[in-house]
């Protein structure tokens, strides 16, 4: 007796879509184009020039940063404003500090909604570099604030999602 073994063709899962990182392109025209936005039209060494930042090392300078509530943020600002004397480096960092609204807004608005935001995103980015032209090098402190908070919240609203252990150490 010859037995015959049936083998069942198992159906294949449909194969999963391919998701291109639309937002990785978004995020990379976006600092590009605030770059050199900055760059030509700002033009970080003249704004240091006409009214920059004071910034010196030692703790004469730093303890009345220290002193006043957010003094951390406006002491990294002043730091960063100096750095506008090499023209392509001011417009990174501020380009670097617009994207980083982009990317933590879009965080918090995917662990709050769960939903996509789409290009709403990068209103905040849009915002910081059009007041850059206005407001000089305390527009570093302000978007400091800003990632730090939504930074904070990022975390606040992941943390809901871990376990209680990883929570306390967060």
């Amino acid at each position: 007796m010859i037995a015959v073994m049936h083998t069942t063709a198992r159906a294949k899962p449909p194969p999963a879509a391919s998701h291109f990182p639309w937002f990785a392109v978004e995020a990379g025209v976006f600092f590009v184009a605030g770059a050199l936005y900055v760059l030509q039209r700002i033009e970080p060494a003249i704004s240091l020039h006409g009214s920059g930042p004071t910034f010196l090392y030692g703790a004469a300078f730093r303890s009345p940063f220290l002193a006043r509530p957010g003094g951390w943020v406006e002491y990294a600002a002043a730091f960063l404003g100096r750095c506008d004397a090499v023209p392509l480096l001011g417009s990174v960092i501020q380009a670097s500090l617009a994207l980083a609204l982009v990317i933590l807004t879009r965080g918090v608005w995917k662990s709050l909604a769960a939903d996509r935001l789409g290009a709403a995103a990068l209103v905040p980015g849009f915002l910081v570099l059009l007041l850059r032209q206005n407001w000089g090098y305390q527009i570093h402190a302000v978007s400091l604030a800003l990632a730090l908070g939504l930074g904070a919240l990022s975390c606040h609203s992941l943390a809901h999602k871990l376990p209680a252990g990883l929570r306390i150490a967060l």
